[in-house]
């Protein structure tokens, strides 16, 4: 999985499958201090100082954002304590307005990324000299 923030969007792609995600506003701000080694809370910090959302609309948010990054393979489920404190950005004079965070999939380029060589690459390294 390979990742890049523009503006307020991340995009990711799986390398392996083709599939590539795009996260929007709330759900790029997550993924980026998810990225940083922020937990479930470092998560809904970030939402509530910058976002016109309360605290327990924010947490189920989070729970859920966070299952759809497991059900698509994009991270999985930890035991151990986040990394990292990350510290969510101070309450601005006026929050944004809210949307919960989501990911959208897009699959529509699959095979066209997966025809790419970078995925026939051997222990020899690419290109292999013939």
């Amino acid at each position: 999985m390979t990742h890049e923030r523009l503006d307020d969007q991340v995009m990711m792609i799986n390398l392996e499958t083709g599939a590539y995600f795009a996260l929007e506003h709330s759900a790029a701000d997550c993924w980026s201090a998810l990225v940083e080694g922020a937990g479930p809370d470092g998560l809904v910090d970030v939402l509530v100082a910058a976002y016109e959302v309360e605290r327990p609309q924010a947490a189920a948010d989070v729970d859920a954002f966070l299952r759809s990054l497991v059900d698509e393979s994009i991270v999985g489920w930890s035991a151990s304590t986040p990394a990292v404190a990350v510290t969510p950005p101070a309450a601005a004079a006026t929050r944004q307005a809210y949307r919960a965070p989501q990911i959208d999939k897009h699959d529509d380029l699959e095979e066209l990324l997966l025809l790419d060589p970078i995925h026939d690459i051997g222990p020899e390294g690419w290109p292999a000299a013939g």
